[in-house]
């Protein structure tokens, strides 16, 4: 992996592989982003669901705008960092309690094998001004706090409020946050 991270495509089925390879009962679906949006846009995220004790989850590590801390259970209840779901004419939509209710994401409960998100997965990767490669994102949960590394510099998520940190001015700067923040080695030499 090199130490580089990655998107929903990446970082989920990744999750879903570990997941069935010790033994949950877990599948892969697919997603829309509704936060930030207005009208609807095309599917382009994906989450997995995993069944324990028969009840089951959304489990998502690759929301980077919002980390998601915990799995979600699907039967609504309220989750330790107050995500919920509802369900509706077949959606499931996740939905953010606090600061104020927002709907985030919404899914149907309709499994996609991992071959399914080839073709999302390299449009990603390849979309010339793309979120993903057209602008600085690192995104990363430790214990409760949340730390983002985007073009507006360091911003950490901590206890409900949010500051920011450290605005890097220069390559070396960049570097060192990278390092002591998130445990990335970045050589912009090699670029």
């Amino acid at each position: 992996m090199q130490r580089r991270g990655g998107w929903c495509f990446e970082l989920n089925l990744l999750l879903y592989s570990l997941l069935k390879s010790i033994g949950y009962e877990a599948y892969s679906v697919c997603c829309r982003i509704t936060l930030g949006f207005e009208e609807l846009i095309p599917i382009g995220h994906c989450a997995v669901i995993c069944v324990i004790d028969r009840k089951k989850y959304y489990c998502d590590v690759g929301f980077g705008n919002i980390a998601l801390q915990s799995a979600i259970p699907l039967d609504g209840t309220l989750s330790p960092y107050g995500f919920y779901i509802k369900s509706g004419h077949g959606w499931y939509s996740i939905w953010r309690s606090h600061p104020a209710d927002e709907e985030l994401i919404r899914f149907a409960d309709t499994e996609f094998k991992p071959i399914d998100f080839l073709a999302l997965n390299a449009a990603r990767a390849t979309e010339q001004n793309g979120r993903f490669n057209a602008y600085l994102y690192v995104s990363i949960m430790d214990g409760d706090t949340r730390k983002l590394l985007n073009d507006r510099g360091l911003l950490i998520y901590e206890n409900g409020r949010k500051h920011l940190a450290a605005q890097p001015n220069s390559r070396r700067e960049l570097s060192d946050i990278l390092q002591e923040h998130f445990n990335i080695v970045f050589n912009f030499a090699a670029v």
